[in-house]
């Protein structure tokens, strides 16, 4: 069963939900990266397949950034051993994930923090 949500409360205005497609960047990145979903949850904002905080594999759902300056500039290789942070916990997708806004973040492994620029719906 497919679900299309778009709008968040109208205390939450200046966040929005993120989608697959949207831009990210890394404090240790030289370069933006995308956020990919290969499997989805069959919930859809604007037609894009909706993010959670558990979408947090490195290349699977979080795309390399360019070279890493904490790893004197080698090839990003992100990496997390945590889910994002401050998901929307109103709105849980399964019943237990909660949907990645464009104000979450994620500490990769080798010390850069991921922020969302762009949340992919347009």
């Amino acid at each position: 069963m497919e679900e299309d949500i778009t709008l968040l409360p109208s205390s939450e205005a200046r966040r929005s939900y993120v989608v697959a497609g949207g831009m990210i960047e890394c404090s240790c990145g030289s370069s933006p990266g995308t956020l990919s979903l290969p499997q989805h949850y069959n919930v859809y904002v604007k037609g894009k397949p909706l993010m959670t905080t558990w979408d947090n594999a490195g290349i699977t759902n979080i795309g390399p950034m360019g070279s890493c300056k904490a790893k004197n500039n080698a090839p990003c290789k992100p990496g997390f051993s945590m889910h994002w942070q401050n998901g929307n916990e109103q709105y849980l997708v399964k019943g237990e994930r909660p949907a990645l806004l464009n104000t979450s973040a994620i500490v990769c492994v080798n010390g850069g923090q991921v922020t969302i620029t762009k949340n992919g719906q347009t």
